[in-house]
């Protein structure tokens, strides 16, 4: 993928609101991903021939991105106005570039995939962006499919088997997995049961507060950003705050030399509470609500590198300081209001 790769935006003008959430998004793109986005916004003027617009970049750009509402499929569907000409043009390029299936990415803004999708579309993966409080994590994704950097890494092709091998029988290759599981699960086992095992659930405990801690000074930082988060750390417990929403962590152990019953507490507050051993008052209409509480247990995975598990759930420490903020900015942000309202 080249450097600046070029993006057209293809979408219906359903609204005003509409129009200008496109523009956003091509904005966004353009300033934190730099991506050529080609938006009809941007380049047509009175005067400009809107057919060579539309021809020139599906052919030339990169990625065309496909902004899927119920407006969006029912002019397409019609060959109506603007919409209907271009989809004329992709829907032909759809089937021309049939064998680099990536250059047209739908992305769903309203509706599902039937009710917002032309007939055409409808059997491909779309990227949704519907959920207006996941924009920067889609924005994210989106940016991802563009310049064709995915999420996870595809694993380099192992070695040719030898089919006329005994070894190769895939029942004892089974078993062998299998036996090869139990040995390092009983490996990590022992290794958490032990004061090392201990030792490093607490180093990553203080790591995790201290990634946390940095993060917040960084959002501080910013001069353009009108938030502030406040911090509270006093072992084992650790408070983050913005508004009126606290998340509390809590490392709580039943023994000191096992990890055996130790669990990472991670709750959302409502108001921020007291760290255990502090006393305040508080009147009634202000009194702290727990909304919601996650308890993780230390691990590690079979490269033996730390991680943070929920049942079947597991999280790096990256993803649990993710998490935090993220949904810290959530509650903030819902409770904010936008622009002019």
């Amino acid at each position: 993928m080249k450097e600046h790769p070029v993006c057209l935006i293809s979408y219906s003008w359903d609204s005003q609101g509409h129009k200008d959430w496109v523009r956003r998004l091509a904005d966004d793109l353009i300033q934190y991903y730099s991506i050529d986005v080609k938006l009809d916004q941007y380049e047509l003027h009175t005067g400009a021939d809107i057919m060579h617009f539309m021809e020139r970049n599906i052919e030339h750009a990169d990625k065309v991105v496909l902004i899927l509402t119920p407006a969006y499929k029912e002019k397409a569907s019609a060959r109506s106005g603007g919409v209907g000409a271009e989809w004329s043009m992709i829907s032909q390029g759809l089937y021309n570039a049939q064998t680099n299936q990536n250059k047209f990415l739908p992305v769903l803004r309203v509706g599902t995939s039937l009710e917002s999708a032309p007939l055409y579309l409808q059997s491909r993966a779309y990227h949704s962006m519907a959920d207006d409080t996941q924009y920067m994590v889609q924005l994210d994704t989106l940016a991802r499919s563009i310049r064709e950097v995915p999420l996870l890494a595809k694993p380099a092709l192992g070695p040719v088997p030898d089919f006329t091998s005994p070894g190769l029988d895939p029942l004892l290759r089974q078993m062998k997995e299998l036996a090869n599981e139990q040995a390092l699960n009983r490996e990590l086992d022992r290794f958490l049961t032990s004061a090392e095992g201990v030792e490093l659930a607490n180093q990553q405990v203080q790591s995790l507060y201290t990634a946390i801690e940095e993060k917040a000074q960084l959002y501080n930082a910013q001069p353009d950003v009108d938030i502030h988060f406040s911090t509270e750390r006093t072992a084992p417990a650790f408070l983050l705050t913005i508004d009126t929403w606290t998340v509390v962590l809590n490392w709580e152990r039943e023994f000191g030399n096992s990890l055996t019953g130790a669990s990472l507490h991670v709750a959302e507050w409502y108001r921020r509470p007291t760290l255990r051993g502090g006393m305040n008052v508080y009147h009634p209409s202000n009194q702290p609500r727990k909304c919601h509480s996650v308890a993780w247990s230390f691990d590690l995975d079979r490269s033996r590198k730390p991680i943070w598990r929920s049942g079947q759930e597991t999280k790096t420490m990256d993803e649990m300081v993710s998490d935090v903020f993220h949904t810290l900015i959530l509650h903030s942000t819902s409770e904010r209001s936008s622009f002019r309202q």
